[in-house]
């Protein structure tokens, strides 16, 4: 069963994972796999993170399905692997997993904002991926959202009709919607409210860490829907990251979690 969101009202976060759910995430191209995962009461799928200990370092993941660990167990996820490597070397060191399934860059900004106060992290890290400039789609947008780039909805619902009837290829009809596209890198694209927007995220985030002390850096993940090969689409956007995942999974394996091969880039 996938998870059941919480939907918050008035919240730029828009929902969350209910705390302390004990569920099953499917896999969305085979509807027969599925694996189990649990939340804490902060809604994460991590263990009950406690108090900050004293002299070891806490380090908090932000992110969305790809950071959560969908169709991985909690155990095979990579913040959980990146904590288990760091102590077999020696190092104290605690990793929060606060991976939402569905969130943007927005959402985890301020979702930051909530959570940092609370948890007090040394480092945060952010787990960006190709579609995080995109509109969230695990629950219906309000019209504010997807009409927030435009001047009028009613010519907007024009331009859509007049599209699906009539002009299915006219260029001088955009869709200027706020919804989610399968093509990531037009929302990369110089001019687009969707990136300008992502950016101001990021920034919002460097800012608020900034202010409190606290290391950010910000990870970038690939498409793994992708072959990694010179058709990769994202190549402009996100390094190469190896071998392209087995057919059918559009979320990165337990190999991918030991060694994610992302960038850390400097706050």
């Amino acid at each position: 069963m996938s998870p059941i969101w919480v939907l918050l009202e008035n919240s730029p976060l828009v929902f969350r994972l209910p705390p302390n759910q004990v569920g099953r995430a499917g896999f969305t191209f085979d509807a027969t796999k599925n694996v189990p995962y649990r939340t804490n009461s902060d809604g994460f799928r991590d263990r009950e993170p406690g108090e900050k200990r004293p002299g070891v370092p806490r380090v908090v993941v932000l992110g969305d399905s790809y950071v959560f660990g969908w169709a991985v167990l909690e155990a095979e996820t990579f913040p959980t692997r990146a904590e288990a490597l760091l102590r077999r070397e020696g190092r104290a060191v605690e990793i929060l997993n606060a991976g939402v399934p569905g969130y943007n860059t927005e959402q985890e900004s301020y979702l930051l904002e909530e959570i940092l106060p609370r948890r007090r992290p040394d480092a945060v890290v952010v787990g960006y991926t190709m579609n995080d400039a995109e509109p969230q789609m695990n629950v219906p947008s309000s019209p504010a959202t997807t009409y927030r780039y435009v001047r009028s909805w009613l010519w907007e619902g024009t331009k859509d009709l007049l599209r699906t009837c009539c002009f299915p290829h006219a260029r001088w009809l955009p869709d200027r919607r706020n919804i989610p596209r399968l093509t990531y890198t037009e929302g990369f694209e110089a001019e687009s409210p969707k990136w300008r927007e992502s950016k101001a995220a990021l920034a919002r985030m460097a800012a608020f860490c900034r202010r409190r002390g606290v290391a950010l850096g910000v990870m970038i993940l690939p498409d793994f829907t992708q072959p990694f090969d010179g058709a990769y689409p994202d190549a402009s956007v996100t390094p190469d990251a190896g071998p392209r995942p087995p057919p059918a999974q559009e979320h990165p394996r337990p190999p991918r979690h030991r060694r994610p091969d992302a960038p850390a880039l400097p706050r």
